[in-house]
């Protein structure tokens, strides 16, 4: 029956148009209204590129813990949290596509249609791709490097392998995440030359010619910025944290939500008796999944970075099931009363569609119950008081980011988790010296010792929360703790100015 459909071009070509409408849908619906969000992570990075809109250099007068080039982009987009977001998706769905064209190469147009299905309702990698996020950037840049590689593979062409190799360096260039693509390559194609010693010049040359593809983008931009700057900020200034093992569990979540990319990992062995492309996509998921358990933090957002290799891969699971089960049909994990067992090949079945309606109706349930957010409320209110130019500091950045003002650079990033650590008194004088109009207690700031007294003994009043009003934001207390409660001090001379009131 698989066959029979995978070979009648109109409907495959009508599912695809239906599976990538569907993608494109449940990230760019009502993309305005987040349903969940990263921390504050998109606020950081939404203000660092309001910040560059302004002319301020990344590494230089504006700090900046990360790789650039999302940031650049960001600034070229004026910091607009809606235009981002839409850039964000849409690039989600060309990565989308390019899966999609990987697995039908692969293994034809039914595993195309179903990592298509599977990335499309992919619940980790949608809620990324309706934020600012530099992870679902990189995965997505990733995604099409993918596609350049199994064309270099099947084809031998060496212009598919400097532009998968490109394709890693821009990844990289967007986050540091980005690096693994070529460290999955490179595996690959060494795991390659040990087998085959015949053709080891020959690999040696492409796994060359992949290093300086992928170097060129980040040489380019440590060109513009500063080579030692960037160095510091992209990868020193990642460390010195400490490791959570607790934080591993993610994988439980994304694997509960996203099922069956958990299968050709349990097959590992078999899958790995098949095509190069297929050794290849091993390879890559490989060294993510041990590089997500070695490195100190893991982050659930973390993960989309595995969703394109394991989505093809699934793709191809599905369509190889089977041959799997005329080969093992002896397979059984589980045995019924009756004495019948219950194959492995068929749980991976019913695994695979509970997985699809979990991840499914997490994302339906996400949309459905979107309502606006206060940060986004609030944001109005902040806006209505304060200048273009004016600074607002906010523990949630992305209430600074929605009413479009600027950050003192160094004010920015108030997260638990960076380095150099962020100190009272580092927040006391940024406020003071930039002449802040507004500042926003939340998250760190509201577990700051003493910050709240600073500000009523420097001329600042608590305003009422009831004036700054208040969001619906249903689904994002269901999917986020909440880094609310909010409490919102005012310049004396603003508070003056527009005669607003003060908290009880």
């Amino acid at each position: 029956m698989l066959e029979r459909f995978g070979s009648n071009r109109r409907a495959v070509a009508i599912t695809a148009l239906l599976v990538v409408a569907l993608a494109a849908f449940v990230r760019l619906y009502n993309i305005d209204w987040a349903f969940s969000t990263n921390g504050i992570d998109e606020g950081i990075m939404l203000e660092r590129a309001k910040m560059v809109e302004l002319g301020f250099q990344p590494y230089g007068t504006l700090p900046l813990d990360q790789a650039p080039l999302a940031i650049l982009l960001g600034g070229d987009l004026w910091g607009n949290v809606t235009l981002l977001r839409v850039f964000v998706a849409t690039v989600s769905v060309v990565a989308v596509l390019a899966c999609m064209e990987s697995a039908r190469r692969i293994k034809g147009n039914v595993a195309m249609l179903v990592t298509g299905a599977l990335l499309a309702l992919d619940f980790t990698l949608v809620r990324e791709s309706r934020l600012f996020s530099l992870n679902s950037l990189s995965s997505s840049v990733l995604a099409v490097s993918i596609l350049f590689f199994v064309l270099y593979l099947q084809k031998k062409s060496r212009l598919s392998l400097a532009a998968a190799g490109l394709l890693v360096g821009i990844a990289t260039s967007v986050k540091l995440f980005g690096v693994l693509g070529f460290a999955g390559m490179a595996l690959f194609m060494v795991i390659g030359m040990a087998r085959e010693r015949s053709s080891r010049r020959r690999v040696s040359a492409d796994l060359t010619l992949l290093a300086v593809a992928a170097i060129l983008p980040v040489v380019a931009l440590m060109l513009y910025l500063g080579p030692s700057a960037m160095i510091q900020g992209m990868l020193f200034d990642q460390g010195h944290r400490a490791f959570e093992p607790v934080q591993k569990l993610g994988f439980l979540p994304y694997l509960g939500t996203n099922a069956a990319y958990a299968m050709p990992l349990i097959v590992f062995r078999r899958l790995w008796k098949g095509t190069p492309e297929i050794k290849f996509l091993l390879c890559l998921s490989v060294v993510i999944i041990a590089f997500m358990l070695v490195q100190p933090l893991m982050y659930y957002h973390h993960l989309v970075m595995l969703s394109p290799p394991l989505s093809i891969l699934a793709g191809v699971f599905v369509v190889s099931l089977p041959q799997l089960r005329k080969e093992r049909p002896e397979r059984s994990v589980i045995l019924s009363r009756s004495g019948k067992g219950t194959s492995i090949w068929g749980l991976s079945e019913v695994a695979m569609a509970a997985g699809l309606l979990i991840s499914a109706g997490l994302i339906g349930y996400g949309l459905a119950a979107q309502g606006e957010p206060t940060q986004q409320v609030a944001a109005e209110k902040i806006a209505e008081i304060t200048g273009p130019s004016d600074y607002v500091v906010s523990g949630d950045p992305l209430i600074t980011a929605y009413a479009n003002r600027p950050t003192p650079p160094s004010l920015i990033n108030v997260a638990y988790s960076q380095y150099p650590d962020i100190s009272t008194d580092e927040v006391e004088n940024g406020i003071v010296d930039n002449g802040v109009k507004v500042v926003v207690l939340a998250y760190r700031l509201n577990s700051m010792s003493g910050l709240a007294e600073f500000l009523d003994s420097h001329g600042y009043t608590e305003v009422s929360r009831d004036f700054f009003g208040y969001g619906d934001g249903i689904a994002i207390y269901t999917f986020n703790r909440a880094i609310e409660p909010f409490s919102f001090f005012v310049r004396d001379d603003v508070v003056s100015s527009f005669g607003l009131p003060a908290a009880p």
